[in-house]
């Protein structure tokens, strides 16, 4: 196993689309991140497409903020902080209401208990790329834009070095049983990151410059190999 990178950041997303938690540490389930994506809000009129309501029919949705209560993830109990400040349940009417008005159309919160993706279970993205992309723009580009689980620094410092683990496995720890992750593909990344996620400011200048001189992809997807705890600060080892 050779050495990579380390863990700098983790991140889990409640309910799809919204506003991710910031952690310290994580389980990793066979279904990516404990509590990761397992809600979204499903269209109900609209019958093309995926049918989960994303931040690339309605940006707003990043404004809100979602949470387990008391942390307790096993009953599945999410609060969701509005962009006025209002708490509310997850189930509760209000919410659905005040999200379907913004839309135009009736939309309910569901659940999935294996998560609802769109590609992948886990996503991976370095500071250093995040950093070479913002500089090819002149502009400061923050991590939330990407909505990575896991962000790292990478040990040899070179942008972009993850692409090359495509295919390969990174164990998280130095244990003999530290969680491991089967890379499986990069990023091909939509129109979500062209939005600020606290302003919603539009910039389509960053969907095409990943697109131009990185074939539209920026960051790595992956599944789970072998469950356990990720903590940030922990050293990341490609297999060989």
């Amino acid at each position: 196993m050779t050495q990579v990178a380390v863990v700098r950041a983790l991140y889990r997303y409640p309910v799809k689309s919204m506003a991710g938690e910031t952690l310290n540490e994580i389980e990793l389930g066979w279904h990516g991140f404990e509590g990761d994506r397992r809600f979204a809000f499903v269209r109900t009129n609209e019958m093309v497409g995926m049918p989960w309501l994303t931040a690339s029919r309605l940006p707003e949705l990043l404004l809100y903020k979602p949470h387990y209560a008391n942390g307790d993830i096993a009953k599945g109990s999410v609060q969701v902080q509005t962009p006025e400040g209002l708490k509310l349940e997850l189930s509760d009417a209000r919410l659905a209401e005040r999200i379907s008005q913004l839309y135009g159309s009736t939309v309910y919160p569901m659940r999935l208990d294996s998560g609802i993706f769109d590609q992948a279970s886990l996503s991976l993205i370095s500071q250093e790329t995040i950093a070479a992309v913002s500089d090819e723009m002149s502009q400061n580009l923050e991590i939330a834009r990407f909505r990575p689980n896991i962000v790292v620094e990478l040990l040899d410092g070179r942008p972009f070095a993850e692409d090359t683990w495509v295919g390969r496995r990174l164990k998280f720890g130095t244990s003999l049983d530290a969680p491991a992750m089967r890379v499986t593909e990069r990023d091909i990344r939509c129109v979500m990151v062209n939005f600020d996620p606290t302003t919603l400011e539009k910039d389509a200048r960053v969907l095409k410059t990943i697109a131009e001189r990185h074939e539209t992809c920026l960051g790595i997807y992956g599944s789970t190999e072998r469950k356990g705890r990720i903590r940030v600060g922990d050293i990341i080892s490609l297999e060989d």
